[in-house]
């Protein structure tokens, strides 16, 4: 009879341990991207990019390259959002195939910046590489948007 007892106390702690896992995971995908929406303000939102690393070995810092095409003439923004619960920050590398054009991170000064702008000049091919600072285990999330029409518009007046 103890037994039973002991097992249903065993199956209510997996349980729990497995819903605060999910938990966990959650707020690393879907509150990080309702953070960083809330920062658009004048741009509109074209797509996310959510990543979850593990701590990179010694001297590996883990990445996640991702492709897109951008448009000459807009303006875009990145924005990036790390979840509290872990040591990572975010960083965002945007390149073009000449090399780096902006970073949230300035490695000169050791600061994070929550967003970065571009405007393009040439239509082409874009990289977005995403990392934790020092391969540190982490996760985020990272928003690429674009200005509005309406304050594009008032710009070019």
């Amino acid at each position: 009879m103890n037994l039973g007892n002991d097992m249903r106390n065993i199956l209510f702690i997996i349980s729990l341990i497995m819903i605060s896992s999910f938990q966990s995971f959650a707020q690393c995908n879907d509150q990080l991207l309702a953070v960083a929406s809330e920062r658009l303000e004048n741009y509109n939102y074209v797509k996310d990019f959510k990543i979850k690393m593990k701590k990179g070995k010694k001297g590996d810092v883990p990445f996640q390259r991702s492709t897109m095409i951008l448009n000459a003439g807009f303006k875009y923004k990145i924005f990036t959002a790390s979840a509290k619960e872990f040591d990572g920050k975010l960083v965002a590398d945007f390149f073009s195939q000449e090399g780096m054009l902006a970073s949230t991170y300035s490695a000169s000064n050791k600061k994070h910046y929550e967003s970065i702008e571009f405007e393009c000049r040439k239509t082409g091919v874009y990289y977005l590489t995403l990392y934790f600072e020092e391969g540190k285990e982490g996760c985020g999330v990272c928003v690429l948007s674009i200005e509005s029409d309406d304050v594009k518009r008032d710009r070019m007046r």
